[in-house]
């Protein structure tokens, strides 16, 4: 009985380990994951003027037409350049991206 219970003790205790092994290398990968998307592109603010002509005429079109432009940035990645606009109506406030021409980017 004594026996038993020594081994069981050690085989609960090396479970645990392994298990806190296991959401160390989770949470470290995750790091690690987040840090390279953040390498992989450069957001800067930009002033308002700054954007594309298209991105401004959307703005202006149904349904951003009431909502009203806060601030700006760019953001690049290796593949391309896009735009995240902060817009607010009222209390509410939301982030639109757009590519260069204008067209709504879905985030």
């Amino acid at each position: 009985m004594k026996l038993s219970r020594i081994i069981l003790t050690g085989v609960f205790a090396t479970a645990m380990m392994g298990s806190s092994f296991a959401t160390t290398s989770i949470e470290d990968s995750t790091q690690v994951e987040s840090k390279l998307i953040e390498e992989e592109q450069a957001k800067e603010e930009i002033d308002l003027s700054a954007l594309p002509e298209a991105i401004v005429k959307e703005l202006k079109k149904k349904p951003y037409v009431e909502w009203k432009a806060q601030k700006a940035y760019e953001i690049k990645t290796k593949e391309a350049a896009y735009y995240e606009v902060l817009v607010s109506k009222g209390g509410e406030e939301m982030s639109l991206f757009f590519n260069e021409d204008g067209t709504v980017i879905e985030k």
